[in-house]
């Protein structure tokens, strides 16, 4: 890339810190070391092994890092203002850099195989937690994020369903396929339905919450306009400023939650 070309991105994601650079087989993210302004960072389907680089990236609130080639999480230690972050499809076993991201309200750890989730006990804001396909055998850590609301367990093997019934703010739950060692298994239809009112929990499908495929998950819909994106072969990066759109999850909208019954 050329210096000029260098100082247009620059000034350009100084003023909308916006930048997807997602499916472009990226192996170093070291050009990436001078855009201390990045707010919003989409960086999925890559070849990317190294995080260091984005420790300078203070001022991140939203990082997509889906199918990747990850596994050491330490540089994102410093990213304390994310508040998501998708680490879907890559080799994590070890999450207790996550712990000082106490501002994350969203996270997806979908397909990685996780040896200790207690560090996830510090995300106390967390409201959505994919751990769809993450090797978790216990939900001591997960029973004490009381904010959450939408929650995937599916394909897990655990025993203490029973500490779902502390997540009292639940309104969505997906356990399909989760196994157990204990004798009498509950099905997803007995693990729901005595802890949670049937005015209160919304679904317990994982339709409602799976991460959608290319898209960045968990987000609200909202309006980008003029946002800076990257179209380029490999070895040259073109600016084009993208037009007006509307991001939001492939996932059809959850229905209202039912009225409660009146006393």
């Amino acid at each position: 890339m050329e210096t000029e070309d260098c100082l247009e991105v620059e000034e350009r994601l100084k003023a909308d810190p916006f930048l997807a650079l997602g499916d472009r087989r990226i192996e170093s993210l070291a050009p990436l070391a001078t855009l201390t302004h990045l707010r919003f960072l989409w960086l999925n389907n890559n070849k990317i092994t190294d995080l260091s680089t984005l420790a300078a990236l203070t001022e991140l609130k939203h990082l997509w890092l889906y199918e990747n080639q990850i596994q050491d999480l330490s540089p994102l230690s410093n990213l304390v203002n994310l508040e998501l972050l998708d680490l879907a499809s890559n080799e994590i076993t070890n999450v207790r850099p996550l712990s000082n991201l106490t501002q994350l309200t969203q996270l997806s750890l979908f397909e990685n195989q996780i040896e200790d989730d207690a560090p996830l006990v510090a995300l106390s804001k967390l409201e959505t937690l994919n751990l769809e396909s993450s090797g978790i055998t216990s939900l001591d850590a997960i029973s004490n994020l009381t904010n959450l609301t939408n929650l995937s367990l599916d394909f897990e093997q655990v025993n203490d369903w029973q500490l779902l019934s502390n997540l009292g703010s639940l309104t969505q739950l997906s356990v399909n396929q989760a196994q157990s060692d204990e004798p009498h298994f509950p099905t997803p239809l007995q693990i729901y339905s005595p802890l949670f009112p049937p005015y209160r929990l919304r679904s317990s499908s994982s339709r409602e919450i799976k991460r959608p495929s290319r898209q960045p998950p968990f987000v609200l819909p909202y309006t980008v306009p003029n946002r800076v994106e990257v179209h380029s072969p490999p070895n040259r990066i073109e600016i084009q400023t993208a037009p007006e759109r509307h991001i939001s999850p492939n996932s059809e909208p959850a229905s209202p939650l039912p009225s409660a019954p009146s006393n």
